[in-house]
Formats: structure tokens, sequence, C-alpha cells
């Protein structure tokens, strides 16, 4: 069973890859491009309405040009260290 903290991780990374989405200045459709997935998906992704795969999100973190290191890195310091 997911706990608060698990929840909170996921919703995390979802926020981090929509801040390198929206600092690139790109909309869903062209992330959706880069990565090969759908706008709809990822927008119901950043919205929290559904969870992403570690695929997933290695190909929307590798497309925003970012690594899953990096991704994790700043959800701990600004995601969950917030919470504490």
């Amino acid at each position: 069973m997911p706990t608060r903290r698990d929840e909170d991780f996921a919703r995390g990374i979802a926020q981090v890859l929509r801040e390198a989405r929206l600092a690139r200045g790109w909309s869903l459709e062209r992330l959706g491009q880069e990565a090969e997935l759908h706008r709809t998906s990822i927008g119901l992704i950043e919205t929290g309405k559904r969870r992403m795969t570690l695929e997933v999100a290695a190909r929307l973190a590798w497309s925003l040009g970012l690594t899953m290191a990096e991704v994790v890195a700043r959800v701990e310091a600004d995601v969950l260290d917030a919470d504490d």
C-alpha cells in the first residue's frame, strides 16, 4: 500500500518534469512528439490523474535533457524536503 511519502514522490516527479517542460517553452504536444507519447497521457501524468512507469518517466526526462538522477535529486530537494 503506497504511503503519503510514496505518493508525494510520484507527484514530485511529475512536477519536476512539468517545470522542465515549461522552462523549455514546450507544449504538451511538443513533449509528446519528443518522447513518443500522447499529449493527453502527459497531461494526465502532470495533473496526477495517471501514474507513470519508470520507463515513461525516463523517456520524458531524457526528452527534456534531464537524467533520472537529476529528476530524483530535484524531487528530494524541492518536494520531499518541503514536507519535513
